[in-house]
Formats: structure tokens, sequence, C-alpha cells
């Protein structure tokens, strides 16, 4: 890659990122063992406190896009956990409080 470590962990660190934004999950798998390398090297290495800075806020950055994607991907499991609920009809409560079921053949027809 690059001249240090620090430089290299910046690159990969940006990589990981875009990986995340475009939903490539599947790259995260060898972004993160490069990572380990990378690190591995780096503490072998002087680190300037301003690259350390950075490298932290890209670090925190990167974890907040990550626990983001994670929350979507729960959203959308639970999304089509409810569809799939409702292929066996649909409760809803009647006007005299009593909890009622719409048969599937039923829903989605007009009158």
């Amino acid at each position: 890659m690059s001249q240090t470590p620090a430089t290299d962990i910046h690159a990969l660190l940006d990589a990981e990122f875009e990986a995340v934004r475009q939903g490539n999950f599947g790259q995260l798998d060898a972004i993160l063992s490069e990572k380990s390398r990378l690190l591995e090297d780096a503490a072998a290495s002087p680190v300037s406190a301003q690259d350390l800075g950075r490298l932290q806020e890209k670090a925190a950055r990167n974890q907040a896009a990550l626990k983001a994607s994670g929350e979507g991907i729960r959203s959308v499991l639970q999304r089509l956990a409810d569809i799939r609920g409702l292929q066996g009809g649909a409760d809803f409560y009647a006007s005299d409080g009593r909890r009622k079921t719409v048969p599937p053949h039923i829903r989605g027809t007009r009158a």
C-alpha cells in the first residue's frame, strides 16, 4: 500500500466505510483480515497523535455505519417476517373490542 502503517490503515478504513455504504458486505472479511495485519504492523512503529486522532475518528465513523447497517438489516428482516405473518390472515379489533381475523382470501378484495 503506502509508506507507513498509519497511512495504510487510513486507506483501509476509508475502503471499509465505502464497502458498508455501498452494501458490499462480502468485502468486509478481507478488510478485517488486512486491518488486523496492519494494526500489528502499526504497533511496532510510532504513530503521531494527529494520525491516531484521525484513525479513531474514522474507526468511530465506520462503527456507526456498521451499526446503522445492522439496524437496517434487522428492520428489513422484521418487515419480511410481518409480511409472512399476514399470509395466514390479518388480525384487528372490531368496534365491540373483540379481536377478529380477516382470512387471507378476503384481504385485498374491493366491494
